[in-house]
């Protein structure tokens, strides 16, 4: 059981209410504001136009959330990476096997070396932000990533960071679509 109340979308004021029911957002019910905001910064860093595929983006969802061991959001969007993998033609095997791997430990992930440059970057701004430098940045450069290409790896990662700790800090449960 979460540590706050849920909100039902008819006790959140209409302005405020979004589209995705899943418990993370429903834990904002109390402060709608938030909630709003929230939802609309998940929907322009997850899908809104970007330089890093639907892909990569789940895969930096899932590696920062292994990383600050949250199991809600590694869950949920391990479910997201296997589903977008398969849309893309990949097998259910091969899609359960990179979710294995970023969940286990990233740097054992059969991935491009852009893709591994980018979740390294992304597991530090998790775990290790302040040791960050300009050559982590380089690192990314090197393999081909611009300006805007880091920009989003990194508010991708800390928008994570974020939504770990309000997943953790309220307990808030995993919907059973997503139990293992």
């Amino acid at each position: 059981m979460a540590f706050i109340e849920y909100r039902s979308p008819e006790n959140i004021p209409p302005v405020h209410r979004v589209p995705d029911g899943d418990n993370i957002l429903r834990i904002h019910g109390v402060h709608p504001e938030a909630l709003s905001l929230h939802y609309a910064l998940y929907r322009e860093l997850m899908y809104g136009a970007s330089p890093l595929s639907r892909v990569q983006r789940e895969m930096i969802a899932v590696t920062v959330s292994r990383v600050n061991r949250c199991r809600y959001c590694l869950l949920h969007h391990g479910g997201n990476l296997r589903a977008q993998l398969r849309a893309e033609g990949a097998g259910e095997g091969e899609a359960q096997a990179l979710f294995n791997a970023l969940a286990e430990d990233h740097r054992t992930a059969d991935v491009s070396p852009p893709d591994l440059a980018m979740l390294h970057y992304a597991a530090k701004v998790a775990g290790l932000p302040s040791e960050i430098t300009d050559a982590d940045v380089l690192a990314l450069r090197t393999v081909g990533f611009d300006d805007r290409g880091v920009h989003d790896i990194c508010a991708i990662a800390s928008y994570f960071a974020f939504v770990n700790r309000i997943a953790l800090g309220l307990g808030v449960e995993l919907e059973a679509r997503f139990l293992p």
